[in-house]
């Protein structure tokens, strides 16, 4: 399955141009400057520490003044910068102390992986406020200040795309790629590393998706036979190779592909999740039942693999019902039966779905979708069917906000939600949720408030929430509060 300070205007400070790089070296300057920064430590009133963080800042420019090519006082800058919460600052003066002085790297590195988290976090609280633009500019100046982590572009690229800014998707996307598959990968231990490669599908898929969209099917295939090089049993990238092949009209080599993965005994919950998930794009919708019923046994609580399986088998009824028309007698009758274990198997997962995640229009109207079906082919019980398809409809009609297309992210010990909030009636109120972890038991094993700005009716609006997560928390849910 991210953490925040304001930002402050830099505070400017003009000097000659460099002529030559030197070592650092120490100075009156820089020694009142370490006495500024001694103080503000021992400091605590934000006030003094305050005070003191910005005598360092003019200080550090009287002796640039003097001495423009000591990086010592540009790193003194960075640091002070970084304290007084101004990001922009200190990744200016900190990019110039370490263009003076490379041996700096190591450090720098470490305070901007300090930075990339503040700014990160302020992304998500941003975000998780209603304003995503706001947040989108915190992400781009947490990739700005460090490019050694994936998440920030990861986050970023879910945004836009749930924006409809495809260009800009793309963008971030192939950005992260280029972390997840750049230097920073050496090295990683068997946790990270398979955090990464999972990011890295995560990105080729959406990369893929966005050039399907733009029927570019042979560029698709390429980024996952690229994959599928490095990772030849990857059932996730086995089974969206199939679907590009499908979706470029190469049907015959995607049905191999699908039925030597449905045959596969060793696949875990995800893994058939994601498969189900290609088969039920490429429209092969029994097939990705299948996959989701097994998921679903693995784990009973996923919401994504409850919803997938009540589109998946809305798919199957489409065509049953296609196949009914025109038929009578034991011919419709034959497939009424098929009609029925449809939607009884649409109703137990929307009902379990609705548990978890109960702010879901959607799946609401499908399980009343699933009911009127019911009601039209179980005549001894149709009565206690209508009165259950008003009552649904009446939930659905009475919901003040839609909640859909939750997606999370990973990183360390902790999980981002991000998903789209769908304004149905009060627009301007304030979303109050409680969003769970859940282990494989369905237990709550880490809990997180969140209050989200409810959008214009018929208008969309991404939000995010970020929670520590232990490493049992295998599915979500969340309640209103």
């Amino acid at each position: 399955m991210k953490r925040v300070a304001g930002l402050l205007l830099a505070l400017s400070t003009l000097v000659p141009a460099v002529a030559h790089a030197q070592k650092p070296s120490n100075s009156k300057e820089t020694r009142s400057a370490d006495v500024y920064f001694d103080n503000a430590a021992k400091s605590n009133l934000d006030s003094e520490k305050k005070e003191q963080l910005e005598l360092a800042l003019s200080i550090t420019a009287e002796g640039l003044q003097k001495d423009p090519n000591n990086p010592k006082l540009w790193f003194q800058r960075g640091k002070a910068y970084e304290l007084l919460g101004d990001i922009v600052g200190a990744d200016t003066s900190y990019a110039k102390a370490e263009s003076m002085y490379p041996e700096y790297k190591a450090d720098i590195d470490k305070q901007r992986q300090s930075m990339w988290v503040t700014a990160f976090n302020n992304a998500v609280k941003k975000i998780q406020a209603g304003d995503a633009q706001a947040g989108i500019a915190d992400l781009k100046l947490a990739d700005r200040i460090y490019r050694g982590r994936p998440e920030a572009l990861q986050t970023l690229g879910s945004i836009y795309l749930q924006m409809g800014d495809l260009a800009n998707a793309e963008k971030a996307y192939r950005d992260e790629l280029t972390i997840l598959r750049g230097p920073n990968r050496k090295g990683l231990d068997e946790k990270k590393e398979a955090e990464w490669a999972e990011a890295e599908l995560s990105a080729v898929r959406a990369l893929a998706t966005m050039l399907a969209q733009q029927d570019r099917f042979g560029d698709a295939e390429a980024m996952y036979r690229e994959l599928l090089s490095r990772s030849p049993e990857n059932p996730a990238v086995m089974s969206n190779l199939a679907l590009m092949l499908s979706r470029g009209g190469k049907t015959a080599e995607a049905n191999d592909i699908y039925a030597k993965l449905l045959g596969r005994t060793d696949l875990t919950g995800t893994q058939l999740l994601n498969v189900g998930i290609a088969l039920h794009n490429a429209g092969q919708y029994d097939r990705a039942a299948d996959a989701f019923t097994r998921a679903s046994e693995m784990n009973p609580y996923s919401v994504d693999v409850l919803d997938f399986a009540v589109n998946s088998r809305s798919g199957i009824v489409d065509a049953l019902n296609k196949e009914k028309e025109g038929k009578t007698g034991a011919a419709a009758a034959a497939v009424d039966a098929k009609l029925k274990t449809q939607y009884q198997a649409i109703i137990a997962a929307a009902e379990s779905g609705l548990k978890l995640a109960p702010m879901n229009a959607t799946m609401l109207m499908r399980l009343a979708a699933a009911q009127r079906g019911m009601s039209d082919i179980d005549a001894p019980n149709a009565a206690d069917w209508r009165n259950k398809v008003l009552a649904t409809l009446e939930k659905n009609e009475a919901l003040p906000f839609s909640i859909s297309e939750i997606h999370t992210a990973t990183s360390d010990k902790s999980v981002t939600l991000t998903g789209t909030i769908y304004g149905l009636s009060k627009p301007g109120s304030q979303a109050k949720l409680r969003f769970h972890l859940l282990d494989k038991d369905g237990n709550s094993v880490a809990q997180k408030e969140a209050t989200i700005t409810v959008p214009a009716k018929d208008e969309r609006a991404p939000f995010s929430v970020e929670m520590d997560a232990p490493e049992s928390a295998v599915s979500w849910k969340y309640e209103v509060i």
